[in-house]
């Protein structure tokens, strides 16, 4: 995979983010912590476009081999007001770009997991507050530990520029009809 690595575009608190060398209109995104971020990001996307709900995501696929993403990088928005769907999650601007007319996502590494037969949403609290006003009525939230989603092998660290402690994750359930109403309800963003 290295050699297929272009220009370095940027580091995360999860992974690096490079051009893809054979066509600089594609990323490739690599894991430097202890979270598998990559794994997250390619289940997202499998179930939403399962769920017909993934034309806000930037296309990605997953190279088990070197365990990277390559995925559409897209075009930077020009200045303007936007209409995102009010699930996306809104202070990072930046990892939102323009595909083919259309306004994607490029990060969106979702902890989704299954326990006794449900597929549950996991996020720190910080993160699910700035997206609950657009939240469906009745939606369950848990106060719970994130220690539960972790797969073998992986440890949480916190992000050095937040608080987060490993008690402050909420868990929702994960459910089509609900997420559907999630993505029916829009946010307006700004852009420059």
């Amino acid at each position: 995979m290295k050699n297929l690595k272009g220009k370095f575009l940027g580091k995360g608190n999860n992974r690096t983010v490079w051009e893809y060398q054979p066509d600089p209109s594609f990323v490739i995104k690599q894991e430097h912590s202890g979270i598998r971020a990559n794994l997250d990001e390619i289940e997202t996307f499998e179930i939403l476009s399962a769920w017909n709900l993934a034309e806000h995501l930037a296309p990605c696929e997953y190279d088990a081999e070197s365990e990277s993403i390559i995925m559409q990088k897209g075009s930077d928005l020009p200045s303007g007001r936007y209409s995102i769907p009010g699930i996306f999650p809104y202070e990072n601007l930046d990892n939102f770009k323009l595909l083919e007319d259309r306004i994607v996502l490029v990060d969106y590494d979702w902890r989704l997991y299954t326990h006794k037969s449900r597929l549950y949403w996991v996020m720190p609290r910080w993160d699910f507050s700035s997206i609950s006003d657009c939240a469906p009525s009745g939606l369950k939230v848990e106060q719970r530990n994130f220690s539960e989603a972790l797969r073998p092998g992986e440890a949480f660290t916190p992000p050095q520029d937040q608080t987060t402690t490993k008690d402050s994750f909420v868990r929702i359930p994960f459910e089509r009809h609900c997420i559907v109403k999630w993505f029916d309800q829009t946010r307006t963003i700004q852009i420059g």
